[in-house]
């Protein structure tokens, strides 16, 4: 009778790197699980490592517009041009639709354009600090169907100064304001203001 045949060995040293690197991609692969429902999962209003702020600035919290409010109280008041990211209420919202339909020659006021800011869209509403109240600038763009840009000065009645496309040129609001929205990738190019922002 012959010898039975000895059943196969492996070498021990193909088995260790093997091992190794099937723990290293279960490892991986497990980190990248948890980063994944980490951000999936994370509050709106916490930003992520790719949308963080790189440098930390102190803004007084957002407030609805209101020109009786405390930015013209002269104690309170920030330095001559500081921009300030306001929010908006209703009032300030119907004021704006209104003064768009009076004032719009080219039909972009209409209640079915710009007239949806009483109650649609996403609404920037700023200030910049003038050295008294009744030199502060006032700026707002609605994002609709396209961007809607009103201004005031001080206490001053608002005014629609028109529509425009983000992909040819933006409104002509002042960086600093945009900076504050922290709204930089929204507003396409803007022209210096008094030019002609946008080709029609």
């Amino acid at each position: 009778m012959s010898d039975p045949i000895p059943p196969a060995t492996y070498p021990r040293r193909r088995a260790l790197p093997v091992l190794l690197l099937i723990l290293g991609l279960t490892i991986v692969f497990t980190a990248a699980v948890v980063m994944t429902l980490v951000l999936v999962f994370q509050p709106a209003d916490t930003p992520t490592p790719a949308t963080a702020p790189t440098k930390q600035t102190t803004t007084p919290p957002a407030q609805p517009i209101d020109f009786d409010n405390d930015h013209y109280e002269p104690e309170d008041r920030l330095p001559a041009g500081t921009a300030v990211p306001l929010s908006i209420n209703q009032k300030t919202r119907d004021q704006l639709a209104a003064i768009a339909v009076n004032e719009a020659t080219d039909g972009s006021g209409a209640p079915n354009k710009a007239g949806k800011v009483t109650n649609s869209g996403v609404i920037y509403l700023g200030m910049i600090y003038g050295q008294t109240p009744d030199e502060d600038e006032f700026h707002v763009v609605a994002l609709l169907d396209a961007q809607y840009y009103w201004t005031t000065r001080g206490k001053k009645p608002w005014k629609y100064q028109g529509v425009f496309d983000a992909r040819l040129c933006g409104p002509p609001v002042p960086g600093k304001l945009i900076q504050a929205w922290g709204a930089q990738s929204l507003f396409g190019p803007t022209a210096p203001p008094g030019t002609d922002p946008c080709a029609r």
